[in-house]
């Protein structure tokens, strides 16, 4: 039985539109958490201007997704004790991350925030979003309001 044009079009285009490799959660302790987590403590601490004894933390991971070399991240900073760190408090941190040639993680969008933003910002967000990104691996909120 051959199979109808019909059926090999719809094959062809699922294929196209399926991610080249699912989003994976990356293992605690395994080389890519702990890579994507420095990268991000690194970018915290300039970024905030910490010291280096206010960067000495770990980070409460709510999210983390990886698809076709880039990351996504949602958790709060915790200090080295176990408690919630105090400057981050009011913040989510949402980040997004790219792996570049030389395999070390950047990160590319930083959605961190305390606050939902308004159309006016939102509009500059989706104007600003570096493409390419696997819609996938974006937290619910940001997949919903960025369109994707």
């Amino acid at each position: 039985m051959k199979p109808s044009v019909l059926s090999l079009i719809v094959l062809s285009l699922v294929t196209i539109c399926l991610p080249l490799v699912a989003a994976t959660t990356p293992k605690p302790g395994s080389p890519t958490r702990t890579a994507i987590c420095d990268a991000l403590r690194l970018y915290v601490r300039y970024n905030q201007q910490l010291t280096p004894q206010q960067a000495d933390f770990k980070w409460q991971i709510d999210q983390m997704l990886v698809q076709d070399g880039f990351a996504s991240f949602e958790g709060r900073p915790f200090e080295a004790e176990g408690k919630l760190d105090q400057f981050f408090i009011d913040q989510d941190h949402v980040y997004i991350l790219k792996k570049s040639k030389q395999g070390a993680w950047e990160v590319i969008y930083d959605f961190s925030r305390t606050d939902v933003p308004g159309s006016e910002e939102l509009a500059h967000i989706k104007k600003e979003f570096p493409p390419g990104v696997p819609p996938e691996i974006l937290p619910p909120f940001w997949r919903e309001a960025l369109g994707k």
